[in-house]
């Protein structure tokens, strides 16, 4: 990332560090109108915004007001949204700065995609070295013995040929690189088709930091182990690949084999994990354009009392089900028979929502409470928070449900989500109420 510089005022804005900017659609292309999103926590609400381009560096002034409001900053920061406009397709290094100082607000990476690019590749994405399909040209016949294997670059590197013929689908060994986003070319009888940012290398240590290619899924609870009064849970969490390739990230569906194999989920397979222990969360960044073939279910139960219940669907998150506003959790029970917990998410690293409790049928009374997020690994972009028993927490709410639960998400950015499990203290079974 190439530094921004700018000049700003110690006295109005205090020192921190950058925060990440986000970019609404996450996957544009090149007649896609990009927003730019981020929060930044200057001292006073941010002014108008200036947007320039120098080639693949776009800079983003702020303007500071003169003067600040006598009310505390957002605890997350001031929301900015930017208008980019449409850009070339390409990468670009997104930097956000005040008008008036040496100091970076934010800052982030942007890959724009070709609208009709002349090849698709499968998978798009990659670790290390990896045979991809490239599909959509038509090679032209050519007689027999006579036909030279196409030129395959990803970036300045030649990729291996494995399969080849005219009339057929090209399948190639993309060379290991180093994290980042490359053009991929195709030349073949002097002609030569190039795909604009077209396949993106990830680390295994953070995979999915291009949104571009990469969707977070989340797991909210994933237990295993003794629960109370005696219960002892299990959750079987599932993976359809209907893909025709293996699913290129490391993730918890990995299963373990001796000597070497492929670990990964293959296309067109099924993986069923037990035994696994994530209370607070678990977030699998799956390649975007894999998403679509990719289907899971996890099931939370009480093995000591299988003969009363199967247990509980605990729901998959999916990118469209974040929330960038706020949402509510409507028809709560307020019953003293049951624990009533709360469990909050982000998943862009922010560390505190906002939730309201009131009487599903009125405006008031209300009790407004702020939470304070924890990162679920440490340097995790999945934040969490876990409320045992909402009820008992409020107790003026006892037998006054049912009750309204509404989360308070923070805007422009579509990162929170949270649910309610309702436990029955004497059965132990568990009814998720979560947004609709």
């Amino acid at each position: 990332m190439r530094p921004l510089i700018v000049v700003l005022s110690l006295l109005a804005f205090p020192l921190h560090a950058a925060d990440t900017i986000w970019f609404d659609p996450p996957a544009p292309t090149a007649r896609t109108p990009i927003l730019a999103k981020m929060r930044v926590a200057t001292g006073c609400p941010p002014g108008e915004t200036t947007v320039m381009r120098n080639g693949r560096i776009i800079s983003i002034s702020v303007k500071q007001l003169v003067v600040c409001p006598p009310v505390l900053p957002p605890p997350d920061g001031y929301p900015i949204t930017v208008d980019l406009g449409v850009l070339p397709a390409g990468t670009y290094d997104v930097v956000a700065g005040l008008d008036t100082l040496l100091l970076g607000l934010a800052q982030g990476s942007l890959t724009v995609r070709d609208e009709n690019p002349p090849f698709t590749l499968f998978p798009d994405v990659a670790a290390q070295s990896e045979q991809v399909r490239i599909s959509g040209l038509s090679f032209p016949a050519c007689a027999i013995g006579t036909c030279a294997a196409p030129l395959v670059m990803f970036g300045s590197r030649q990729a291996a040929i494995v399969t080849f013929a005219p009339a057929a689908e090209l399948v190639v060994v993309a060379p290991a690189q180093e994290p980042g986003t490359v053009d991929v070319t195709v030349s073949y009888q002097g002609k030569t088709y190039t795909s604009t940012a077209a396949f993106h290398y990830f680390s295994f240590d953070s995979p999915g930091d291009d949104r571009a290619f990469f969707e977070p899924v989340l797991f909210p609870v994933i237990v295993s182990g003794r629960g109370a009064n005696g219960s002892n849970w299990t959750t079987d969490v599932a993976l359809r690949n209907e893909n025709d390739y293996a699913l290129p990230v490391i993730s918890l569906f990995d299963e373990v084999c001796f000597p070497v194999c492929d670990v990964r989920p293959a296309g067109h397979t099924t993986r069923l994990v037990t035994g696994i222990n994530q209370p607070n969360g678990y977030l699998l960044n799956v390649p975007r354009q894999a998403a679509p073939k990719l289907f899971f279910g996890t099931l939370a139960r009480d093995l000591s009392r299988q003969a009363d219940a199967l247990g509980a669907e605990i729901p998959v998150v999916r990118e469209k089900d974040f929330f960038d506003r706020p949402f509510t959790i409507p028809n709560v029970t307020a019953d003293t028979r049951f624990r009533v917990a709360l469990r909050l998410y982000r998943i862009d690293g922010g560390t505190s929502l906002e939730y309201a409790l009131r009487p599903a049928l009125a405006d008031t009374p209300v009790v407004n409470e702020f939470v304070t997020l924890s990162p679920v690994t440490s340097g995790s972009s999945l934040t969490s928070a876990f409320i045992s028993d909402v009820v008992a927490k409020h107790p003026e709410f006892a037998l006054k449900g049912p009750l309204r639960l509404t989360i308070y998400a923070p805007a422009g950015l579509p990162s929170s989500w949270g649910f309610v499990s309702v436990t029955n203290n004497a059965s132990q079974h568990i009814t998720i109420i979560s947004p609709q």
